[in-house]
């Protein structure tokens, strides 16, 4: 008798963006990679692990292409790997900017504060 108790599997929260591939067709490769990249930031960062690992398996199973196809499997993971550091790194730099905002909004309201409690003090003599 196993006793082990799991924990319940989390629910989806994230919602799914398809694009559609055909407009691509047509489009040089430099063309395509930008709309690919702009595609690939606007998706949650849920969807790109998704996508990753939905590829990740395609090149983990031996049945699932031959070998001639695996070297195209490892580079759309890549492909995604790479989006969802692009991804991070781009709500890391968001993040960074609004702490540094913040911290102005900081030092500005110690500023008033300490040139209050002066004007406080001087009252006070």
């Amino acid at each position: 008798m196993n006793t082990e108790e799991f924990t319940p599997e989390p629910c989806k929260n994230w919602r799914r963006k398809n694009y559609d591939l055909k407009y691509l067709e047509g489009k040089s490769p430099r063309e395509r990679a930008e709309i690919e990249t702009t595609r690939d930031l606007s998706k949650p960062i849920e969807q790109l692990v998704c996508d990753y690992h939905d590829i990740a398996e395609l090149v983990i199973d031996p049945n699932a292409a031959k070998a001639a196809d695996m070297n195209w499997f490892l580079i759309q993971a890549q492909k995604r790997m790479v989006s969802l550091m692009g991804r991070v790194a781009l709500e890391h730099e968001r993040s960074s900017r609004l702490l540094v905002r913040l911290t102005w909004v900081l030092v500005f309201l110690t500023i008033a504060i300490v040139g209050l409690t002066i004007v406080m003090l001087a009252k006070m003599k």
